[in-house]
């Protein structure tokens, strides 16, 4: 019986390591799907600005009907923050929404420098400005986004390769 359970932890902790690389290797396909789905809005936002020439507050509180999961939280949030401002800055505002969704959308440190800077150069400026900003921004996330992209070639296959070799390793050790 000893033995038995012996070998049902060893396999336990194999498994676990096994899926540990592999939930580490799907941070890297999450962090390109939100990139995507992160263009994918702010091309939406340029569409509002550009013709329907409305301010940001009602221009974020509709996007966030249009997307769903965590831009809908956010979105929202920002909308509603930038409707209630109390004496803060728009770039504020944005600063801070952005930061408390940086872990829910796996975003990494380089591309929240991208979204915080667009903050900064987008408040107070007229349409033509935000628009030249948008377009600027959408050019530099496809840089992110191809950057994500060789990350998740290399990143998933070491994660996922390590999980399987560490909980192979755990076996050898453990016999």
């Amino acid at each position: 019986m000893e033995v038995f359970i012996k070998w049902i932890g060893i396999f336990i902790m194999a498994f676990a390591s096994v899926l540990l690389g592999v939930r580490k290797s799907m941070t890297f396909s999450a962090r390109l799907h939100n990139l995507y789905q992160l263009k994918r809005n702010f091309i939406l936002i340029k569409g509002e600005i550009e013709y329907q020439q409305e301010p940001l507050i009602p221009i974020f509180k509709r996007l966030s009907c249009k997307c769903s999961g965590e831009y809908k939280k956010l979105f929202l949030q920002l909308g509603t923050e930038l409707e209630q401002k109390k004496g803060e800055e728009f770039s504020a505002i944005w600063r801070k929404i952005w930061n408390q969704y940086k872990e829910p959308l796996f975003l990494q440190g380089e591309d929240m420098e991208l979204i915080v800077s667009f903050g900064t150069s987008f408040s107070g400026a007229d349409r033509k400005l935000q628009m030249n900003t948008i377009q600027y921004f959408l050019i530099q996330l496809d840089g992110q986004i191809e950057d994500a992209r060789e990350q998740k070639k290399v990143g998933q296959k070491l994660y996922q390769t390590l999980g399987v070799v560490g909980g192979f390793f755990l076996i050898l050790v453990l016999i």
